[in-house]
């Protein structure tokens, strides 16, 4: 007799993709959850299941090989033989919490991975649920650089919540996620939390904020027995303090992306209210999580196209060609950003068809290698073209001396934008579609282009030049040609 599936306890809350059944398939996935937990005592998310048939796969692949590699016994069937076990694959809900590429000491964090644990029963009726109707739970990378919190956070948040149905929400929160025990089931106790035991990857503000915590070098790695403690020095914690500086804008600055209405929807997890307060469990009525794969960064180690993105076959290598046919991803990204910050649609053809051309100036100063000169230097290059285009017209900003909303709409307005490489540039993701971006960029260093390059309502045009100080005269024919190109293309194409 078949059992009847109607009306079976069975409650199944979670949907995951990105299984490849390889030891690395954490960093290819992502899932979502409903009603997971974080516990305060146990100082991790836990699912709750009530029915014994839920079984869920721990660990890397399915297959013997590789459950052998990773020291587990092979599954064996009921005559002895090798297989599978109950003849299917139980599902995965592993998933990689920081960029794939990233590395926590001297691991690369594809090789670990992150799911909650697994507990049966029901959830105890005294838990407490977050406000939030959806929140993504992540683990902040490089955040006191603009280019990396809006490709390794804005960009793979907002992905997580398109792939799951969830992009026409304006009301989520954000979980910078702190706990750094990468073994399940990932307990940690209240007071390793305050004592800050585990080592946060490497370079990120929790990193930073270790050390302004304990005193301890943020060059610290895992120490061996018997070794001392590294403390700061006065110019290692004046440089730490420089940098939780712009950690922190940065994340306001970017708070409104997430939510306009949820108090604080950009947060550090667990915080205070978790680990001081009474409730043990804190409820999320949907949770996702998965962002190794969803940045720009692809598998580069984060090197904006310094390091190849590549596999290896017999000692070959073939290229993955990070990006590619993302474009429309990261156009829905831009829109949804212009959404939540009240901007405009900006540059259209109309009136007298006056157009813009955006120069994007490093604003840079006592700790940049951009010098004063070589700003006043960007500043009169903007005046010299703005002769020469007339009736057109040119605008400068330094970026990081204004609000998002302000870059947004400056960015937004205009067709053509010039600016060196580098984090500063990232602004230029939000050019009207048919706009032209003008990189200019150090011989040695094309940052970013994995990312500008696969950008498809953009042109990109690259500019050699031998270093971040280089003189502007010699280039101004370049610059010249590339403007007026790209004033024309966005007449041809969008007017």
């Amino acid at each position: 007799m078949l059992r009847s599936l109607v009306g079976s306890e069975m409650c199944i809350r979670d949907r995951c993709m990105g299984q490849g059944f390889h030891q690395q398939e954490a960093r290819a996935s992502s899932c979502e959850w409903r009603d997971l937990c974080f516990n305060t005592d146990a100082g991790t998310f836990q699912y709750f299941v009530k029915d014994r048939a839920q079984v869920y796969e721990l660990g890397g692949g399915t297959n013997t090989a590789n459950r052998q590699k990773r020291g587990l016994k092979p599954r064996m069937r009921k005559n002895g033989k090798l297989g599978r076990a109950r003849g299917f694959l139980p599902p995965s809900m592993k998933v990689s919490l920081l960029p794939a590429s990233t590395f926590h000491g001297d691991t690369p964090f594809s090789e670990e991975f992150w799911m909650p644990e697994v507990v049966q029963g029901e959830i105890p009726e005294d838990a407490i649920y977050n406000p939030a109707p959806v929140a993504v739970l992540m683990m902040q990378y490089n955040g006191h650089n603009f280019g990396h919190v809006l490709f390794d956070e804005m960009f793979p948040w907002f992905s997580l919540l398109d792939m799951f149905g969830y992009a026409n929400h304006s009301d989520s929160v954000l979980l910078d996620y702190q706990n750094f025990n990468m073994t399940y089931p990932h307990h940690l106790s209240r007071q390793d939390y305050r004592d800050h035991t585990i080592l946060p990857p490497d370079n990120t503000c929790a990193k930073f904020r270790r050390s302004q915590a304990t005193g301890i070098s943020y060059n610290d790695q895992d120490l061996g027995e018997g070794q001392e403690t590294p403390m700061m020095d006065q110019d290692e914690i004046s440089n730490m303090e420089n940098i939780l500086r712009v950690c922190d804008l940065l994340a306001n600055s970017t708070a409104d992306l997430i939510s306009q209405r949820t108090p604080a929807p950009r947060r550090i997890f667990p915080g205070d209210p978790e680990l001081d307060g009474q409730n043990k469990l804190v409820c999320f009525d949907r949770l996702l999580a998965g962002i190794g794969l969803l940045t720009e960064h692809c598998t580069d180690e984060s090197g904006h196209g310094n390091d190849p993105d590549a596999y290896m076959v017999d000692d070959e290598e073939f290229p993955v060609y990070c990006n590619a046919g993302r474009g429309p991803q990261f156009w829905r990204f831009r829109q949804h950003s212009m959404r939540m910050l009240g901007v405009g649609e900006g540059a259209r053809c109309g009136g007298e068809n006056i157009l813009q051309v955006l120069m994007n100036v490093r604003a840079g100063g006592n700790l940049d290698r951009f010098t004063a000169e070589s700003v006043a230097a960007w500043h009169s290059v903007a005046a010299e073209i703005a002769g020469r285009i007339r009736p057109h017209r040119v605008k400068t900003i330094e970026p990081s001396t204004l609000s998002l909303r302000e870059q947004v709409q400056s960015t937004a307005d205009s067709v053509v934008m010039i600016t060196l490489a580098g984090g500063g540039a990232s602004n230029a993701l939000w050019l009207p579609r048919g706009g032209t971006l003008i990189v200019l960029s150090p011989v040695d260093v094309k940052d970013d282009f994995v990312l500008w390059g696969h950008l498809s309502h953009i042109s990109v045009r690259w500019i050699e030049i031998q270093d971040l100080n280089a003189g502007l005269t010699k280039l101004m024919p370049k610059i010249d040609m590339l403007v007026s190109e790209g004033l024309a293309r966005f007449s041809r194409l969008r007017c």
